[in-house]
């Protein structure tokens, strides 16, 4: 008599509060999640190279696993193939993912051999005394909405924002940025703008423990222009519109140049993806000079940059822990 009253109670709870999640929206949220954890971990670190194969939903192939607890089915595991989980909440009164990793899978026949049935509800907040457990039939928060509304969807229907990749510069659009900042300067100084044609420069490089820090250009008849290597790092390092840049000089500061060193090769070896402003200031001035509009640059005063600054600038404390 009680089980069926407890029974009959857990019934109309679930009627007055939690929504039915259908198997097919699960699934649809662990196949959109993981693609997106996939675009915004694995292919920004180069993990994968396909990146169109492996985020095109017909090939995604998963095992699935489940946990049952008092005969509930809390939720499901999808083992994808070839490695990789998401665990899914089957009530959408809770975020749906409590738990991803893209390494591995999960198996919950071991882990109830490893543990017991009340370590299991604990480890996985679902011990009746616990609120998470009460959560489990209420009504959805309004986050939990969002995330089971975003991820439910159709995946052929679903849109995966591909992450910026940071990479190396060539030397074509380094060309292109160079002129474009300095006739910038120009402009600037002498109140008209340049002759493409007549234009004259020397092109090096400084190197300061086989790390490429950046290019240098100086213009002819004076005026330089420094640009980063790598787009994860402001465009345009430093500038001079009265001298050219003095390389063996600059090296022989011992002081700025080993912090230099060591701004540009953290930004260069870990790749962090740049701020908007900063893919936007690539993007402006890498046109060929001949089509560039120089009354639609973007004047932005590099000493105020963040992410590799000139001397006097710096970096941004919270970008160099991405």
């Amino acid at each position: 008599m009680i089980k069926y009253f407890s029974a009959l109670l857990l019934v109309l709870t679930i009627s007055l509060f939690a929504e039915k999640v259908s198997f097919k929206e699960i699934e649809n949220v662990a196949i959109n999640y993981y693609r997106e954890r996939i675009a915004k971990v694995q292919y920004k670190q180069n993990i994968i190279k396909d990146f169109e194969k492996v985020l095109n939903p017909d090939s995604i192939k998963y095992e699935l696993d489940s946990l049952v607890i008092d005969s509930l089915t809390v939720s499901y595991f999808f083992n994808f193939k070839p490695t990789g989980f998401m665990e899914i909440y089957t009530t959408n009164s809770l975020e749906p993912v409590p738990w991803w990793e893209l390494k591995g899978s999960f198996n919950t026949k071991m882990a109830y051999a490893q543990r017991n049935d009340s370590q299991i509800v604990s480890s996985h907040r679902f011990d009746k005394t616990n609120p998470s457990y009460i959560k489990y039939y209420d009504k959805p928060s309004k986050k939990s909405a969002e995330m089971w509304n975003k991820f439910k969807i159709d995946p052929k229907e679903f849109k995966i924002k591909i992450p910026y990749k940071v990479e190396k510069v060539s030397l074509n659009d380094v060309t292109n940025i160079a002129i474009n900042y300095y006739r910038e300067l120009f402009i600037r100084k002498n109140k008209k703008d340049i002759n493409l044609d007549s234009l004259t420069f020397e092109l090096d490089s400084l190197i300061y423990e086989d790390i490429n820090l950046y290019y240098i250009f100086n213009f002819e008849p004076k005026g330089f222009v420094l640009v980063s290597y790598y787009t994860s790092v402001v465009p345009i390092y430093d500038m001079g519109v009265n001298e050219h840049f003095d390389k063996q000089a600059h090296l022989n500061n011992k002081e700025r140049i080993e912090h230099e060193f060591q701004t540009f090769n953290y930004f260069y070896s870990h790749k962090p993806e740049p701020r908007k402003e900063i893919i936007n200031q690539w993007k402006k001035l890498n046109v060929n000079p001949k089509e560039y509009n120089s009354s639609k640059i973007h004047r932005y005063n590099i000493k105020d940059g963040a992410d590799v600054a000139p001397v006097g600038g710096g970096l941004d404390s919270n970008d160099k822990k991405k």
